[in-house]
């Protein structure tokens, strides 16, 4: 247990002061001012009638506080009480009904007043720091202290603490809790509440004779659980994990779990991601498991096993503790890549730079092994890399969403098993990808906010290409961008480096809207450039050739439209195709084809004629106007998705002539 400081005494005193003062002192006041709770005289039924209809004079108010204020004291006395022999016995004091107030406040107070009486054991200390550092000498110092006169027993008395020295190695922390018995803690802790006896055992010099009194905040060695492997070892996330269940398992300790974050951010997990966000762990990623005993010496144990030699200890001092045999060999669980597939586990860096945006071609020149693996989804690697990087951002942001609002205590569902092999895809190919997409975004509104500042007018921006370390933009029409663009001759092509960082990009944007919300990914080029199209810039996109094709990619271009960052405005309307997309988000709408398709397409038309002419009322272009340069109000896109095969042709060709007109 740490010794209580200064700050914490003097707290603990003034909270036994305030106390006293309750207990003693108001009563002394209520005296002193003259209402005494025992009158003169026994009150008779007439005098309390003419006390009640007599003219009053301020003796029936002053009656009145006076028996409100012994009532008060009264209760306040009685949660003390309670408190105090409820913290004595180690037990939760009881609820009385109407006292919740007065209990919640003794018991603070009960709680702050225990820290000035609470017995600092230097001698644990000193055995513990002195063990740490050289097992023998602690155990002939601390005896030597107790029994000075028997000499000869001191090499017996040093080789016992010794082999209690190595037990302490496989224990683990546990901070008492108001309320909690050593019977609480065995069963919360080893399974058996009988078992607290173990724990007594290794904290004898702390409880001494009443191992039944229990303080909140003494520290307990506790036997670590069979999960609690005492090397430090990596662990594969499985589905519906979470850092404090590993933590439980592991080590012993939910509350550990920010051992296991700090150890696990340096590692690289599949497709190049790392460890951000303590809330946001995927399946099949691997976590590095600090040793059991870290928390005990004080410094976390960064020391992985060796890859050729998972059984062997990391110290000779330490009994070897044979893991589970899920944690020998990290594995995808289920379907898994083959062995050269398994990313590297990287030892904890003390401090790592911030790594540029990554490039997307970066997927495609990773390890030919994962994308070769049978459970790879073709249609998010290639030119749907990109789609790939957009739904992994998608999923960490609502499985953080699911963690912030689940349950205390309860873990988000997982999801099905036949989606296992999409979660991996993404892990595999959406990391560096997204990278690329955030990159992309902030590049783009930073674009704006710089033009926005000085009232200039946004390019027209027709495609963008992406790969090779660069983000080029391909324009309709010459126009110049302020640096770090960098601008072809004829001022129709401008690139600026991924590896920009996002302050030398622009102004911050701040609430001002992506300029290009249409802009969505049509394919890769033979040298690996991935191309995206503006579709705002064009009036109608026709999709030619094989029909089922043609349908694939037109959910393509919805699943972008859902979860690109910079399309998170776009309201979606699908005539006849991409039914599937509409669960992705409710800004997208299916309608079949047919009748009910004339409606939608009336008001597709009727908002995108409202659009542009209040575009020709302001004198600029909806990617301008998306600045914020022309008001404060939001210029919102809208596409519509039409298969034409499955619909009327003279309906389609009604529709085409009003887009062109």
């Amino acid at each position: 247990m740490n010794t209580p400081t200064l700050r914490q005494r003097l707290t603990g005193l003034l909270a036994t002061v305030a106390v006293l003062g309750i207990v003693i002192g108001l009563p002394a006041a209520f005296l002193a001012i003259g209402a005494n709770p025992i009158p003169a005289q026994p009150p008779t039924l007439d005098g309390i009638k003419d006390a009640l209809l007599a003219p009053d004079d301020g003796t029936l108010v002053l009656g009145l506080f006076k028996v409100v204020g012994w009532l008060g004291w009264a209760f306040m006395v009685l949660s003390l009480a309670l408190e105090a022999v409820a913290r004595l016995r180690r037990v939760e004091a009881p609820k009385l009904p109407g006292l919740r107030l007065p209990q919640a406040g003794a018991r603070g107070l009960i709680g702050l007043a225990a820290l000035l009486f609470v017995a600092a054991p230097l001698t644990v200390h000193a055995t513990t720091a002195a063990a740490d550092a050289a097992p023998a000498h602690a155990a002939v110092g601390h005896h030597a202290a107790g029994v000075t006169d028997h000499a000869a027993p001191t090499t017996h008395t040093a080789t016992d603490v010794t082999k209690h020295d190595t037990k302490r190695q496989k224990t683990i922390s546990h901070t008492v809790k108001p309320g909690e018995s050593l019977w609480a803690i065995a069963d919360q802790h080893l399974g058996d509440g009988s078992r607290y006896k173990e724990i007594v055992e290794l904290n004898h010099d702390l409880l001494g004779a009443r191992p039944s009194f229990l303080e909140p905040g003494w520290v307990l060695e506790l036997p670590a659980p069979a999960g609690a492997n005492a090397q430090a070892h990596p662990y594969t996330v499985k589905p519906t994990d979470t850092l404090t269940d590993i933590a439980q398992e592991q080590l012993g300790d939910a509350d550990r779990y920010m051992e296991i974050y700090d150890a696990s951010t340096a590692v690289t997990q599949p497709g190049g991601a790392h460890l951000t966000d303590p809330d946001v762990i995927d399946v099949g990623w691997i976590l590095h498991i600090p040793g059991a005993h870290a928390e005990l010496t004080g410094q976390p144990d960064t020391q992985l096993p060796r890859e050729d030699k998972p059984d062997r200890p990391a110290d000779p001092r330490d009994e070897p503790v044979d893991p589970p045999a899920e944690n020998e060999t990290p594995v995808i669980p289920e379907t898994e890549a083959p062995e050269t597939a398994a990313p590297e586990v990287q030892q904890p860096q003390a401090e790592e730079p911030t790594a540029p945006a990554a490039d997307v071609d970066q997927v495609d020149e990773a390890d030919d092994s994962i994308l070769d693996a049978p459970w790879i989804l073709a249609g998010l690697t290639g030119g749907g890399v990109l789609l790939s990087g957009a739904l992994l951002m998608a999923l960490k942001t609502r499985r953080r969403g699911g963690f912030r609002n689940r349950p205390p205590g309860r873990a988000i569902a997982a999801p099905p098993p036949e989606l296992a092999p999409v979660e991996m895809t993404l892990n595999a190919t959406g990391a560096a990808a997204a990278a690329t997409v955030e990159f992309t975004h902030e590049a783009l509104r930073r674009l704006a906010a710089a033009i926005g500042a000085v009232g200039g007018t946004m390019p027209p921006l027709a495609a963008v290409e992406l790969g090779h370390g660069e983000l080029t933009l391909h324009l309709s029409a010459p126009a110049e961008l302020p640096a770090p663009w960098v601008g072809s001759p004829d001022q129709t092509h401008w690139h600026v480096g991924t590896d920009v960082e996002a302050k030398d990009l622009g102004p911050d944007p701040g609430y001002v809207e992506p300029p290009y919300p249409l802009l969505v990914t049509i394919g890769a080029s033979d040298t690996g450039e991935t191309w995206l199209l503006n579709c705002e810039e064009l009036s109608t996109l026709t999709i030619s050739g094989d029909p089922t094709y043609g349908r694939d990619f037109a959910r393509h271009l919805a699943a972008q439209l859902a979860v690109n960052p910079w399309s998170r405005r776009v309201q979606l309307d699908c005539i006849g195709v991409a039914e599937e997309t509409v669960a992705m988000d409710e800004r997208i709408t299916y309608y079949p084809t047919g009748a009910d398709g004339t409606p939608a397409t009336a008001e597709i038309l009727a908002a995108a004629v409202t659009t542009v002419d209040r575009a020709t009322r302001h004198d600029t272009d909806v990617s301008t106007a998306r600045t914020g340069i022309v008001d404060d109000d939001v210029w919102p896109a809208r596409m519509l998705l039409l298969d034409a095969a499955a619909g009327d042709p003279a309906e389609l060709e009604q529709l085409l002539q009003l887009v062109t007109d």
